[in-house]
């Protein structure tokens, strides 16, 4: 479900691979695939949406227990939103985060692509510093 969802996921198609390959082995790198990844989990097509149709509580709480890397920081929706499930058996509040968590994270997709020249061979340098610290930092981290 994952892999599904990153392919039909719409966002970041010209900004993964122009930030991936201006940035090797950085911190925006491994924001980047972060995002992606977590667009893709959270999607029509994705592994969480799939564990809330088939109401699978086992595989959403293995999911959301191994969040490697940014996705704590990046989907900060989902644990309260899955420990209220737990209390209340509510499926709709999850529902409704992955949705809230789905719109933010496109809009932040859509922020970045929107920062990128035309021309992906003339990414400047001081564009990883300006990610950083619009887009990361503001994370915690």
């Amino acid at each position: 479900r994952h892999e599904i969802g990153e392919t039909r996921e719409p966002s970041l198609r010209r900004a993964l691979p122009a930030l991936v390959s201006r940035f090797p082995q950085s911190r925006i790198e491994r924001w980047i695939r972060a995002l992606k990844d977590a667009l893709a989990d959270l999607n029509d097509w994705g592994r969480i949406r799939y564990f809330l149709q088939e109401r699978d509580l086992a595989g959403l709480a293995l999911l959301l227990a191994w969040r490697p890397g940014f996705y704590p920081y990046l989907l900060p929706e989902l644990e309260p939103a899955f420990f209220d499930l737990w209390c209340h058996r509510d499926w709709q509040g999850l529902e409704t985060a992955r949705q809230q968590a789905l719109s933010r994270l496109r809009q932040t997709a859509a922020q970045v692509e929107a920062l990128l020249p035309e021309d992906p061979e003339a990414i400047p340098p001081e564009l990883a510093q300006t990610l950083d610290d619009y887009f990361i930092k503001p994370l915690g981290l």
